[in-house]
Protein backbone atom coordinates (compact mmCIF):
# COMPACT_ATOMS: atom_id res chain seq x y z
CA UNK A 1 0.00 0.00 0.00
CA UNK A 2 1.75 3.44 -0.98
CA UNK A 3 1.02 6.14 1.59
CA UNK A 4 0.33 9.73 -0.04
CA UNK A 5 2.46 12.44 1.22
CA UNK A 6 0.84 15.05 3.27
CA UNK A 7 0.69 18.05 0.60
CA UNK A 8 -1.72 20.29 2.35
CA UNK A 9 -0.86 24.06 1.15
CA UNK A 10 -2.53 26.72 3.70
CA UNK A 11 -2.38 29.10 0.84
CA UNK A 12 -5.36 27.16 -1.15
CA UNK A 13 -6.84 25.92 1.99
CA UNK A 14 -9.36 28.66 3.82
CA UNK A 15 -10.30 32.31 2.76
CA UNK A 16 -8.13 35.00 3.46
CA UNK A 17 -8.87 37.12 6.38
CA UNK A 18 -6.93 40.03 7.83
CA UNK A 19 -4.97 39.86 11.18
CA UNK A 20 -7.92 42.45 12.60
CA UNK A 21 -10.42 40.57 11.21
CA UNK A 22 -9.16 36.71 12.97
CA UNK A 23 -8.78 38.97 16.27
CA UNK A 24 -12.33 40.38 16.37
CA UNK A 25 -14.08 37.66 14.79
CA UNK A 26 -12.31 35.22 17.53
CA UNK A 27 -13.15 38.18 20.30
CA UNK A 28 -16.84 37.78 19.00
CA UNK A 29 -16.73 34.11 19.59
CA UNK A 30 -15.09 33.98 23.23
CA UNK A 31 -17.44 36.61 23.64
CA UNK A 32 -14.29 38.43 25.38
CA UNK A 33 -13.72 42.21 24.85
CA UNK A 34 -10.66 42.90 22.50
CA UNK A 35 -9.05 44.68 25.69
CA UNK A 36 -9.34 41.71 27.94
CA UNK A 37 -7.29 39.48 25.42
CA UNK A 38 -4.64 42.25 24.29
CA UNK A 39 -3.97 42.51 28.42
CA UNK A 40 -1.22 41.36 30.77
CA UNK A 41 -4.52 38.82 33.06
CA UNK A 42 -3.21 35.74 33.24
CA UNK A 43 -6.95 34.09 34.36
CA UNK A 44 -7.55 30.88 32.17
CA UNK A 45 -10.75 32.29 30.63
CA UNK A 46 -8.84 34.79 29.12
CA UNK A 47 -5.35 33.04 27.92
CA UNK A 48 -6.78 29.96 26.42
CA UNK A 49 -8.36 31.58 24.04
CA UNK A 50 -5.36 34.46 23.45
CA UNK A 51 -3.12 31.04 22.64
CA UNK A 52 -5.96 29.84 20.56
CA UNK A 53 -5.81 33.32 18.45
CA UNK A 54 -2.10 33.14 18.86
CA UNK A 55 -1.60 29.64 16.91
CA UNK A 56 -4.34 30.94 14.30
CA UNK A 57 -2.47 33.82 13.52
CA UNK A 58 0.76 32.22 12.96
CA UNK A 59 -0.25 29.64 10.79
CA UNK A 60 -2.34 32.20 9.03
CA UNK A 61 -0.06 31.85 5.38
CA UNK A 62 -1.78 34.63 3.88
CA UNK A 63 -0.59 37.68 6.38
CA UNK A 64 2.46 35.56 7.73
CA UNK A 65 2.92 37.52 10.57
CA UNK A 66 6.30 36.94 12.79
CA UNK A 67 6.03 36.25 16.78
CA UNK A 68 7.47 39.71 16.38
CA UNK A 69 4.68 41.04 15.01
CA UNK A 70 1.68 39.02 16.93
CA UNK A 71 3.58 40.49 20.16
CA UNK A 72 2.82 43.60 18.78
CA UNK A 73 -0.74 43.13 18.65
CA UNK A 74 -1.16 41.99 21.91
CA UNK A 75 0.11 44.49 24.30
CA UNK A 76 3.91 44.28 23.32
CA UNK A 77 4.82 40.87 24.28
CA UNK A 78 7.93 39.12 23.82
CA UNK A 79 8.46 36.36 20.60
CA UNK A 80 8.81 33.91 23.02
CA UNK A 81 5.77 34.21 24.87
CA UNK A 82 3.97 34.00 21.71
CA UNK A 83 5.85 30.90 20.95
CA UNK A 84 4.97 29.36 24.64
CA UNK A 85 1.90 29.73 24.61
CA UNK A 86 1.31 28.35 20.62
CA UNK A 87 3.27 25.23 22.68
CA UNK A 88 0.82 25.37 25.54
CA UNK A 89 -2.45 25.23 23.35
CA UNK A 90 -1.28 22.66 21.25
CA UNK A 91 -0.52 20.37 24.61
CA UNK A 92 -3.87 21.30 25.59
CA UNK A 93 -5.65 20.55 22.61
CA UNK A 94 -3.64 16.89 22.41
CA UNK A 95 -4.31 16.79 26.27
CA UNK A 96 -8.05 17.63 26.66
CA UNK A 97 -10.59 16.80 24.15
CA UNK A 98 -12.61 19.76 24.90
CA UNK A 99 -9.73 21.94 24.10
CA UNK A 100 -9.52 20.35 21.04
CA UNK A 101 -13.25 21.18 20.62
CA UNK A 102 -12.91 24.46 21.15
CA UNK A 103 -10.15 25.33 18.51
CA UNK A 104 -12.29 23.57 16.12
CA UNK A 105 -15.40 25.20 16.96
CA UNK A 106 -13.51 28.56 16.68
CA UNK A 107 -11.87 27.96 13.06
CA UNK A 108 -15.37 27.12 11.93
CA UNK A 109 -16.77 29.99 13.62
CA UNK A 110 -13.81 32.40 12.16
CA UNK A 111 -13.58 30.88 8.67
CA UNK A 112 -16.49 29.15 7.79
CA UNK A 113 -14.86 25.55 7.46
CA UNK A 114 -12.30 23.44 9.04
CA UNK A 115 -9.68 22.91 6.99
CA UNK A 116 -7.47 25.78 8.69
CA UNK A 117 -8.13 23.24 11.85
CA UNK A 118 -7.26 20.47 10.69
CA UNK A 119 -3.75 22.24 9.11
CA UNK A 120 -3.41 23.34 13.03
CA UNK A 121 -3.24 19.92 14.13
CA UNK A 122 -0.23 18.37 11.79
CA UNK A 123 1.24 21.75 12.12
CA UNK A 124 4.25 21.45 14.31
CA UNK A 125 6.54 24.42 15.72
CA UNK A 126 10.07 23.97 15.29
CA UNK A 127 12.26 23.47 18.20
CA UNK A 128 15.42 24.50 18.83
CA UNK A 129 17.89 22.60 19.57
CA UNK A 130 19.07 22.68 23.13
CA UNK A 131 22.71 23.76 22.80
CA UNK A 132 23.67 23.90 26.77
CA UNK A 133 26.46 22.00 28.11
CA UNK A 134 25.21 18.91 29.94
Amino acid sequence: MIKKKNTMSTKEIYKRLPVDDIFDSSCDFFRIPRKRLESHCNERRFTEPRFMIWLIMYIDMYNKPTLNEIGKLFSQRDHATIRSGICRIKTLMNVYPEVDKRFQDLCLFVFGDLKLYEYARIFELKVRKDYRKK
